[in-house]
C-alpha cells in the first residue's frame, strides 16, 4: 500500500470493479503527510500526540495506518520493538499451535494485524491484551489442563 502497488497492479480493478477510491477514502494522502514527517523525524519520531495528521486534514487524527503511526510517535525504534515484540509472541503461539486458545489468540492477533493495515488499531487496548494472552499462553494452557480438585465424601480435597 506505501509503494502504491494496489494502484499500479489493481488500479483498474479497484476502481472500475469494486467501486472504490484507489486512496482508500483519502488514507493514502495522510500517508504521504506522514511519510514526509518521518523521513524528517525517523529515529525517535514526533512522540504521542504530535498534531501532525491534525494540522494538515481537518477533523482527523489518526494516521488510519497502526505501523505509520508507531513510527510516527516513536521512530525507527519504536517500530523495531514493535516488531520484536511480535515476533516474540509469534513464537510462543507457535510453540502451542494445536492447542485452540493458542490458535484463536493467534487469529485474533492476525486480524488485528490486517486491519492495522488501514486503521490505527495498535495503540488499542483490546489489541494489548490479546498480546498479554499470546505472551502468558504456556501459562494459560498449563493452567487449563490441569485437573481440578475435587472433595470427596468425607469432605477432602482429591486431585
Amino acid at each position: 500500500v506505501i509503494l502504491r502497488l494496489h494502484d499500479i497492479l489493481f488500479g483498474d480493478f479497484i476502481v472500475n470493479v469494486l467501486e472504490k477510491d484507489v486512496t482508500f477514502t483519502g488514507r493514502t494522502r495522510i500517508w504521504d503527510v506522514v511519510i514526509e514527517k518521518i523521513k524528517q523525524n525517523w529515529l525517535l519520531g514526533l512522540g504521542q500526540g504530535n498534531t501532525v495528521v491534525s494540522d494538515n486534514f481537518v477533523g482527523l487524527s489518526e494516521v488510519h495506518n497502526g505501523l505509520l503511526e508507531i513510527t510516527l510517535m516513536g521512530g525507527i525504534i519504536a517500530l523495531v520493538g514493535f516488531l520484536l515484540i511480535l515476533n516474540f509472541i509469534a513464537r510462543k503461539l507457535n510453540n502451542f499451535k494445536k492447542e485452540a486458545l493458542s490458535q484463536i489468540v493467534s487469529l485474533s492477533i492476525f486480524l488485528f494485524l490486517i486491519t492495522g493495515l488501514q486503521e490505527s488499531v495498535f495503540l488499542k487496548r483490546e489489541f494489548w491484551i490479546l498480546l498479554m494472552i499470546g505472551c502468558s499462553i504456556e501459562v494459560i494452557i498449563k493452567h487449563i489442563d490441569k485437573p481440578l480438585k475435587t472433595k470427596d465424601q468425607n469432605n477432602f480435597i482429591k486431585v
